[in-house]
């Protein structure tokens, strides 16, 4: 049996199989001889957490309705799992309609209602208007910071952190989140001073721009945000600038090092 069928009984779904349907584990076999991960073994992992994520929500009773920023749609959620999850949830329980969510687009809202069963949240197939996914996990973490709701924030911190590095910023997409959301005005940056995770959210992107500054300076959206956001955002860059480089020429003189020493293992091999 190739991998790719091994692949396919290994995801087959167990809800439409019978005990005499069900002989040698060849999953298993595949996952010792290295063809299949553990992820990869029986159902899906995500499919795993999707399928008890619906159980969760059709067996809980849903007490809570969190509002949106459009007002015929909001997303209900069951009261104690969603205090647990949520410190302003717990301390507001009588007043869900007044929750943060209220700022943020469905969108957002669902992503952070879902968080309440797995904090490990997933975009969308298709994102909205022509946002790109920086512009989503941005206002996800700002709506869990406000929330309380501290593992979906850790979350979005990380999504933020490995789309930039995968996906890059562009002065336009950077613009785009200080209009929409106030990155780097003087709001946020004020909150900053008392709220931890706005300063380290600031602090990650604007390492980006530093690290990528030849994408930014000298564009006129990056000199007209300069303006705006009243000298917040050239606080930040230049608050990280010196870890930046120094970190930067470090790397690079130790990938240069390492080079050097595989070069010469080869050489003698």
């Amino acid at each position: 049996m190739s991998s790719a069928t091994a692949k396919q009984k290994a995801t087959a779904s167990d809800d439409k199989l019978t005990p005499r349907q069900v002989l040698a584990d060849v999953a298993y076999l595949h996952h010792i001889f290295g063809d299949l991960s553990v992820g990869e073994m029986d159902i899906d992992d995500v499919a795993i957490y999707k399928k008890e994520r619906e159980h969760l929500r059709l067996k809980l009773h849903c007490g809570l309705s969190l509002p949106t920023n459009n007002d015929s749609v909001s997303f209900a959620v069951p009261d104690a799992l969603a205090a647990a999850a949520s410190s302003w949830i717990e301390a507001n329980l009588k007043t869900p309609q007044e929750a943060p969510t209220k700022k943020y687009s469905p969108i957002v809202v669902r992503m952070v209602t879902d968080s309440i069963y797995n904090p490990m949240y997933n975009l969308p197939d298709k994102l909205p208007n022509g946002k790109t996914a920086i512009e989503v996990h941005v206002p996800v973490f700002l709506c869990a910071v406000e929330m309380s709701m501290e593992a979906l924030e850790l979350f979005a911190l990380k999504f933020i952190k490995a789309t930039l590095a995968k996906d890059g910023l562009t002065p336009e997409q950077l613009r785009n989140l200080v209009q929409d959301y106030g990155l780097f005005k003087a709001g946020l940056c004020q909150k900053a001073v008392t709220v931890l995770p706005y300063h380290k959210v600031m602090c990650t992107f604007a390492t980006h721009i530093v690290a990528h500054e030849e994408d930014f300076d000298g564009t006129d959206v990056y000199g007209d945000l300069s303006l705006t956001t009243k000298g917040c955002l050239g606080y930040y860059t230049n608050l990280v600038k010196k870890d930046v480089k120094t970190t930067i020429r470090a790397i690079k003189k130790d990938k240069a090092s390492m080079d050097i020493r595989n070069d010469n293992e080869s050489v003698q091999t």
